[in-house]
C-alpha cells in the first residue's frame, strides 16, 4: 500500500518541539531581572546624595562597630549689636605727677624775672607752683588754708606795673624791692598736705646769716603763725606769712617760706 500523503511543511523534524509555557517563563524572568536592575540603580542614587543619613543609618543598624553619639549643634552666631558710646567722663584721676619739684630754697633773690603760676580753676589747684599767703594750718587734718596771689619778680614786675600800675614804679620805671604781688581776688582755700612735707621757714642765726629752717608739719602748724622778730628762736614760723606752695597732683608736696623786705 502507498503511504498517504502528509500535508506540506508537516512531515518529521529533528530537535525539540516547541513549548509554550517555557517561553512565557523567560519572558518573566528577563523583567525581573531589569526590575532588579532599576531598583539598584535608584538606590544607588539615593544614597549618594544623601551621605549623612547613611552614615546615620549605618551607625543605629543592630551589630553595627560604630557606637552612636549626641551631635552638638553650634547655633550661628547672630551679630552683634554696637555698644552704645560712653557717657561716662573721661577726665584722669588726679594722681602724683611726674613734674620734678624745684630745689628747695627762697624763689626770690631780689632780681631774677619770672612769673609764679596761677590757678587754672575755682577748684582744685594744677600742677605747679603757687605763692601763697598761708593763713593757718590744721596739725591733725594736715590741711592748710592758703590764699593764692601773683608774684612778679625783676623785669616781669616791671613789664606789669608799667602796663597796668604805671604809679607804683619809681621815677626811673623800676619796682621798689624787685617785685609786685597782685591778689586781684582774695580767696582762702584748703589745701592737703602729703605727710611726707617737710616745712622750711626763713629766719636769721645769730650771725646774721639767713637760712632756711626745717620742722615738722605737726610742729609748723601748731607753732605762732608770725615771729615777732627775723631770729631762729623764735618760736614762731616766720615774720611774715608768704610761703611757696608746691602742688603736685592735687596735693602739696613742699611748702618753702620767702623772704620779702
Amino acid at each position: 500500500m502507498s503511504e498517504p500523503k502528509r500535508p506540506a511543511g508537516t512531515g518529521p523534524t529533528m530537535g525539540l518541539r516547541a513549548n509554550p509555557g517555557a517561553a512565557g517563563r523567560w519572558v518573566w524572568f528577563v523583567v525581573a531581572i531589569l526590575a532588579m536592575i532599576l531598583v539598584a540603580g535608584i538606590a544607588f542614587l539615593v544614597r549618594t546624595q544623601n551621605p549623612g543619613q547613611d552614615a546615620a543609618a549605618d551607625s543605629l543598624a543592630p551589630g553595627g562597630t560604630s557606637s552612636p553619639s549626641a551631635t552638638q549643634t553650634t547655633p550661628t552666631p547672630s551679630a552683634t549689636p554696637s555698644q552704645p558710646a560712653s557717657t561716662a567722663s573721661t577726665e584722669p584721676a588726679a594722681s602724683p605727677s611726674s613734674l620734678p619739684l624745684p630745689e628747695p630754697g627762697q624763689r626770690f633773690d631780689g632780681a631774677s624775672s619770672f612769673i609764679s603760676d596761677a590757678p587754672a580753676s575755682d577748684g582744685a589747684l594744677q600742677d605747679g607752683g603757687f605763692f601763697a599767703f598761708v593763713k593757718s594750718a590744721d596739725a591733725a587734718g594736715h590741711t592748710i588754708s592758703v590764699d593764692i596771689a601773683i608774684f612778679y619778680g625783676g623785669q616781669a614786675a616791671i613789664d606789669y606795673v608799667a602796663a597796668h600800675d604805671p604809679a607804683a614804679a619809681d621815677e626811673d620805671g623800676s619796682i621798689p624791692n624787685g617785685y609786685y604781688i597782685v591778689n586781684d581776688v582774695e580767696r582762702t582755700r584748703v589745701l592737703a598736705v602729703d605727710v611726707t612735707v617737710v616745712p622750711l621757714t626763713w629766719c636769721y642765726t645769730e650771725s646774721g646769716a639767713q637760712v632756711l629752717k626745717d620742722w615738722d608739719f605737726i610742729s609748723w602748724a601748731a607753732a605762732p603763725a608770725l615771729a615777732p622778730t627775723t631770729s631762729c628762736a623764735e618760736p614762731g614760723r616766720q615774720a611774715n606769712d608768704t610761703y611757696w606752695v608746691d602742688v603736685r597732683g592735687g596735693v602739696v608736696r613742699q611748702i618753702t617760706g620767702q623772704y620779702l623786705p
